[in-house]
């Protein structure tokens, strides 16, 4: 390749085998030697006189390689073309400057890259150094210390707020840090009020999504609005027209969170205990990776008598009709686009039908629901309980009861519940008396009763002369029957 330029010029002296084509070779005529000194002054003239040479542009411009070295200011808004790199060359380099209310988009040539990236934005008041090395450019960002008030970015520097709800950000609050730990919208004054060069930094704690949302039609990073997900903060930037941001911080998520979970508490509602759930304030990861965070703020009661419906005291039910009898399975959903955290019933331990949207689960537990009654919730982990209405009962005679629990249960309980005081017992009084395996009948002629189970049903075999008891205040053994005492079975897998 001929060298018409320095910047064609090797290193390597053996390459350097020509000045603008003219033969500089031992075998070279003698007069290419004249007009190669003759054009090495032209480049030299041309090439390092020109150096730090200052133009300024007022629309879209592309860079050729005349410009290495040249210093380039935009007066408005354009777009700084890049000649393909390896025309321009290793080593070729440029300066580009941006006033104030200047924004210059810096874009390399087809689908070359600068700093890794398609184009590059240069804000106003900033400067950039751009360096080519043969296949793609590099740019160093700084602040035109002529143009960037540095008094005023970093007053008041270092103050700290926190915030639970909805906020304005003011002009004072240049250079703070508002930390939000709550969802909620950070709205931002208008930017000809915040004036030039304000900046302050906006932080979403755990659990909580912060909507930035500038003023009126005005944007940040070219958009209405800016949200912020858990655990993420934004560096904002103002330059008296609009917005602009950094947001470093990742989503709370990765491996190191597989399998966490806090609080979550399951608890039968009080209101309506046969057909609602309590879940207490808390947080657990996805069951999947990447494994979010996904954080219930709040106390939460769900019915599962009521198709699934987001929020509070709303319906919890996956799909179809509650059962009388089953086993159902109690899942924290998420979904990933607005972080909205609710709870779901579902027949399935694996895959629950998910509402439109939710993309995010983690299994917090179970019940057994018999006889259009739920049992009492159980966590994760813990063996699900069946929990039996108030029965009557007869002596010599048969309880049989469907328990919804999948499997043979291994322990069973019997409660009896006075009915009708006798024998110091007052109505409303209860005497538990267990059965420590259920696998096959245990026949306890002191207890009166012998009890069997299956994966279906518990069976209690009620001896003829009743279930004898001791007097309250002591004594004597009595028989009571169902006329006395009503039963409630519970058992447990």
């Amino acid at each position: 390749m001929a060298k018409n330029s320095l910047l064609d010029y090797s290193t390597t002296p053996s390459n350097n085998t020509d000045i603008a084509g003219i033969g500089i070779q031992g075998t070279s005529p003698i007069n290419n030697f004249d007009d190669a000194f003759r054009e090495l002054m032209a480049q030299m003239k041309t090439d390092l006189d020109y150096k730090e040479v200052y133009v300024s542009k007022s629309a879209n411009y592309t860079a050729v390689a005349r410009d290495n070295n040249a210093s380039i200011h935009f007066t408005a808004n354009a777009t700084l073309s890049l000649t393909a790199a390896a025309t321009l060359g290793t080593n070729w380099h440029l300066r580009v400057s941006a006033p104030a209310s200047v924004t210059v988009t810096i874009d390399p040539n087809g689908s070359e890259l600068i700093n890794g990236a398609a184009t590059l934005t240069l804000q106003p008041g900033y400067i950039a150094d751009i360096w080519c090395d043969g296949s793609a450019f590099f740019a160093n960002i700084s602040a035109d210390p002529t143009i960037v008030d540095y008094s005023t970015m970093f007053a008041a520097k270092g103050a700290y707020s926190s915030k639970s709800g909805n906020y304005t950000v003011v002009a004072s609050d240049i250079n703070d840090t508002i930390r939000f730990t709550a969802t909620a919208t950070a709205a931002l004054t208008a930017a000809a009020t915040l004036g030039a060069n304000f900046n302050t930094t906006i932080w979403a704690d755990v659990g909580a999504t912060v909507t930035i949302d500038p003023d009126g039609a005005e944007l940040v990073n070219g958009n209405a609005t800016l949200i912020l997900q858990p655990g993420q903060r934004a560096e904002i930037w103002g330059n008296g027209t609009a917005f602009f941001a950094k947001v470093s911080g990742d989503p709370l998520s990765g491996p190191q969170l597989q399998g966490y979970s806090f609080g979550l508490a399951l608890s039968t509602n009080a209101t309506d205990a046969a057909n609602d759930v309590d879940i207490a304030a808390g947080a657990a990861a996805s069951d999947t990776s990447p494994f979010n965070l996904m954080q219930l703020g709040g106390a939460l009661t769900k019915r599962i008598d009521a198709s699934w419906t987001v929020g509070n005291n709303q319906g919890g039910l996956d799909t179809g009709s509650v059962s009388a009898a089953a086993t159902y399975y109690i899942w924290l959903i998420q979904r990933s686009d607005t972080l909205v955290v609710d709870a779901l019933f579902s027949l399935s331990s694996t895959a629950p039908t998910m509402p439109a949207g939710y993309d995010r689960k983690s299994l917090r537990g179970s019940l057994v629901r018999t006889g259009g009654v739920n049992a009492k919730p159980a966590a994760t982990g813990q063996s699900p309980v069946f929990v039996s209405t108030q029965q009557t009962f007869t002596a010599g005679a048969s309880l049989v009861l469907s328990h919804g629990l999948g499997s043979q249960p291994t322990e069973v309980f019997l409660e009896f519940v006075c009915k009708s005081a006798t024998s110091g017992y007052a109505v409303g009084d209860r005497v538990l008396m267990p059965s420590s395996t259920a696998g096959h009948d245990e026949n306890y002629t002191n207890t009166g009763f012998s009890v069997s189970a299956d994966a279906t049903n518990i069976r209690v075999h009620f001896a003829t002369n009743g279930i004898p008891l001791t007097n309250k205040g002591g004594g004597p053994v009595f028989f009571v029957g169902g006329t006395q005492f009503d039963v409630i079975v519970r058992g447990r897998v």
